[in-house]
């Protein structure tokens, strides 16, 4: 992949194979098992994107249950747009997650493989579903704009560096020129655990889970197939991101 400087908008061409073709994803289906939408949604993961901007036809997932963690990857297609997500969580009390920085986890999604990505600038957004640091990219097409991101929802009260035990990396992208923060911001108001926002545990704020999307499992439970594959669309599955926090090396602690 080559990571463009912000002037060089002149590198994408309109040739390139297009990252939202969908010839991929149909590749992936002939691998995995296809359920249909009369299935009981509550056997597929529960992360759902819907919004304005952003309406999916097609969920693949896998998921890996780990000693440590438990990972569990999503691809949402529709026309136009695309996301691919994975969600992780520690399993261990004394266990962090080091998240990657947005621009080294451009690099693990192979169905970015060898695309010219054009960085904006870095960001911040409090979102209904959980706080999210992102940063937009216009992606070997002028006409695709694609949003990187880290949620870092569930923030460890052990470690001295506030590093997550639960977190949600990926991105999405838009066949659209232009995107706005607005837009941007629409698409994360979106996110939901089956309509329901993260339980997030800021500092000493803890957030419950409360209802910010009440059409998403009407929607996904009626128009969304979901698509259990072999492998996922990811480099070096699953993801090594979990350390023991040393909860002895404290500055404040007296001899």
């Amino acid at each position: 992949m080559i990571l463009s400087s912000c002037n060089a908008i002149n590198i994408f061409s309109e040739t390139e194979e297009n990252i939202l073709d969908n010839s991929l994803d149909s590749s992936w289906a002939k691998q995995g098992e296809s359920i249909s939408n009369q299935r009981n949604i509550r056997q597929s993961p529960n992360l759902m994107l819907l919004s304005e901007k952003f309406i999916p036809n097609k969920v693949s997932y896998f998921h890996h249950e780990g000693t440590r963690s438990s990972q569990t990857y999503q691809s949402f297609l529709g026309s136009g747009v695309l996301s691919e997500t994975l969600r992780v969580s520690t399993k261990r009390p004394s266990d962090i997650l080091e998240l990657p920085d947005i621009k080294d986890h451009a690099l693990y999604w192979t169905k970015l493989s060898g695309k010219a990505i054009n960085w904006g600038k870095k960001r911040y957004y409090n979102s209904k579903f959980s706080p999210v640091h992102f940063r937009a990219a216009r992606v070997s097409s002028k006409k695709t704009v694609c949003v990187f991101f880290n949620m870092p929802y569930d923030i460890s009260k052990r470690d001295h560096f506030e590093r997550p035990k639960e977190a949600i990396f990926g991105y999405f992208c838009i066949k659209e020129k232009n995107i706005d923060l607005a837009k941007v911001k629409n698409v994360f108001d979106g996110f939901s655990f089956s309509g329901k926002s993260a339980r997030s545990s800021i500092g000493q704020l803890f957030t419950k889970a409360e209802d910010i999307n009440n059409q998403a499992v009407k929607y996904y439970s009626q128009n969304v197939q979901y698509i259990s594959v072999n492998n996922p669309a990811l480099k070096d599955f699953p993801l090594n991101l979990v350390l023991r926090i040393d909860i002895t090396d404290n500055v404040l602690k007296a001899d």
